[in-house]
């Protein structure tokens, strides 16, 4: 498998499966320290969770692992065997 240039990830709320460069990005009313990341589709803020490197797989990435060309995450049915 080779690493993605970007990141998936998967919105916990709604379900939505995209790259980390079609996230919202706002600074935190909070703290003008921290971002706070949204979902495109359903506009929830910081649910998501990692999504498995494999083109076309919409499963939650359960490791990361290392690799001679980087690093990548993956679901147990796309790790890589070595």
């Amino acid at each position: 498998m080779t690493p993605s240039k970007t990141s998936k990830w998967i919105c916990e709320e709604c379900g939505w499966v995209g790259p980390d460069t079609e996230l919202l990005e706002a600074t935190s009313p909070f703290d003008d320290t921290e971002t706070l990341y949204g979902c495109p589709r359903c506009l929830e803020a910081n649910r998501f969770q990692r999504g498995c490197d494999h083109e076309g797989c919409e499963k939650i990435a359960g490791n990361g692992t290392p690799v001679p060309n980087g690093y990548v995450w993956s679901c147990f049915e796309h790790r890589p065997r070595f």
